[in-house]
């Protein structure tokens, strides 16, 4: 069902200039599920935007870190 449910995350999604805490929590999913499913480049990128827009936000640093 992972490709399922990011297939559904993904519908619509433009990360915004102006990231609100929804935004975050639904990219933050969202990479976790591409790093499940094996979509490690994706996963890295969505990481790596979540700590450019807001730094320290839960643990996408040590995630981000985690997949090199």
């Amino acid at each position: 069902e992972l490709d399922r449910a990011i297939r559904l995350l993904e519908k619509g999604w433009n990360a915004p200039k102006r990231p609100r805490d929804h935004h975050l929590r639904r990219a933050y999913v969202l990479a976790d599920l591409y790093e499940r499913a094996g979509r490690v480049p994706r996963s890295r990128a969505l990481f790596g935007w979540i700590r450019d827009a807001a730094p320290g936000y839960l643990d996408a640093e040590k995630r981000l870190r985690s997949l090199g």
